[in-house]
């Protein structure tokens, strides 16, 4: 390193390159400009609020509309495993009673009578007397049941209304058909 009375240094390699002087800070201390505080307010404004309420609302209204739904889906199975329940229960007793098969065909409507337990040895007509009015306690006393014979083939036939949360006039009607081989 060579040194010039300009105050430069020369480092080898390097040819006349200008070294900066040291510039000592002043130990003077300049006051800071006041700095202004930002605009910020705690907590949230009114319309943030409101907002939020009513989003929450929305919510909680399409909460109770699937809630509302699922009853109405769930009662509406329900009477449909009520009617496979009938109908097979009384696909199985004529099986069991070939000979008095005929017996059990026609049309029935749900019976509002007390039920009678059936044991051993019943009748057709004491059988289906119950099974009326079991179709009265499971489907309600609108349901009715058609069992019609073809051959060695036996249909019942189970209709009942279904959407008790409607105006009579708008009820609307389900079916369910069982078939089975004698």
């Amino acid at each position: 390193m060579t040194s010039f009375s300009n105050n430069q240094t020369v480092h080898q390699g390097i040819q006349n390159a200008p070294v900066r002087p040291r510039v000592v800070p002043s130990r003077v201390f300049q006051p800071l400009a006041p700095r202004k505080a930002p605009h910020r307010f705690g907590g949230f404004s009114m319309i943030e609020v409101l907002v939020a309420i009513l989003i929450v609302s929305i919510g909680l209204i399409g909460v109770a509309f699937t809630q509302s739904m699922s009853l109405k889906y769930a009662q509406s199975s329900n009477y449909r495993t009520q009617a496979v329940n009938l109908s097979s229960n009384l696909l199985e007793q004529i099986r069991a009673n070939r000979a008095e098969a005929n017996n059990y065909l026609g049309t029935f409507q749900a019976a509002s009578t007390s039920c009678a337990t059936t044991g051993n040895g019943v009748t057709a007509t004491a059988f289906m007397s119950e099974w009326q009015c079991q179709l009265n306690k499971q489907l309600g006393g609108g349901a009715k049941a058609v069992i019609s014979r073809t051959g060695n083939q036996v249909q019942v036939q189970i209709t009942w209304t279904d959407a008790w949360w409607e105006t009579t006039a708008s009820k609307q009607k389900y079916t369910y058909t069982a078939t089975t081989q004698m």
